[in-house]
């Protein structure tokens, strides 16, 4: 063996032990967690944050590459001694997210950040004061799950109300939101607007504002779609509103960014039918399956 090849198997079992070292810090933090909660007769409610630290520490040690990698042998092992259940840890630019199982079976949903949660804003206080429904607080981080805390509802989170499979008509609060959203894009609140608002939501999160996709491009380039309307953070950041830019899981500020995108990257010169040559409606009525916009 060359002296290269050994400093090589020496890095890389340095390397091993690192992350075998991070995997075990985290095996005992969630183990003694549980042991706390049967004690105190509570219901299991991680605390994520010392994990998020552990995992912090190990990437800032071996770097953005390996670390990838070393993530998913830590999931695996902790799936493997019977820990978090239904849930992985993913990264999220500089932090972590861990995200589960939900309502819809395509994606996942967010139930905890490393993030500390954004400001609700005067606008999007005052709006969902108007609508009697507070949809800040259906998001991980404003009902509860920023800084490593366990927000228990978010897999379940979803909008109250109803869909009519066979014009997409929405109802409740999922069209008191649809109609402000389309208001603060200065679109009209048209029965066409509204129904392929909703079919877009439907077939895109299904109404859970913490939705995530884990399995296609964006999720592979390393920046997932989320929110309601299944926007990537950079998509999110441009077309926000302001006052409604600080939270890509709340719901109203998602519905609005993603109209606003849908309607400027697949025009239709018709404001009363705005949405009819975005790509999922097109899709859907042209071969009868809706496709990702």
């Amino acid at each position: 063996m060359t002296n290269h090849e050994s400093a090589e198997k020496h890095h890389r079992h340095a390397h091993e032990s690192s992350a075998s070292e991070t995997e075990h810090h985290i095996e005992h933090e969630l183990k003694h967690q549980q042991h706390d909660e049967k004690v105190k007769h509570h219901a299991y409610s991680p605390d994520f944050n010392p994990v998020f630290k552990e995992l912090s520490a190990l990437k800032h040690k071996e770097g953005e590459a390996r670390f990838h990698k070393d993530l998913g042998s830590i999931n695996e092992g902790l799936h493997k001694h019977g820990l978090l259940p239904h849930m992985h840890i993913i990264e999220d630019g500089d932090g972590f997210e861990v995200v589960a199982d939900s309502t819809n079976p395509r994606h996942a949903a967010v139930v905890s950040k490393s993030i500390r949660a954004p400001h609700e804003s005067r606008q999007e206080a005052r709006e969902y004061k108007r609508l009697h429904y507070n949809g800040w607080e259906r998001s991980v981080t404003g009902g509860g799950g920023d800084r490593g805390h366990y927000n228990s509802h978010a897999a379940e989170g979803v909008i109250p109300g109803s869909t009519d499979f066979h014009n997409y008509e929405p109802s409740g609060v999922r069209k008191d939101f649809i109609d402000e959203a389309l208001k603060l894009a200065g679109l009209p609140c048209t029965a066409a607007n509204e129904q392929m608002v909703n079919c877009i939501v439907e077939h895109e999160s299904g109404w859970n504002p913490n939705s995530i996709n884990l399995t296609d491009s964006n999720a592979a380039a390393g920046h997932p779609s989320q929110g309601l309307m299944q926007t990537i953070p950079e998509v999110f950041q441009r077309w926000a509103l302001e006052g409604y830019n600080t939270n890509i899981d709340d719901p109203l500020s998602n519905l609005v960014a993603g109209i606003r995108y849908a309607v400027n990257r697949y025009p239709s010169g018709d404001e009363n039918n705005a949405f009819v040559n975005v790509k999922g409606i097109r899709d859907l009525r042209n071969t009868g399956k809706y496709s990702n916009y």
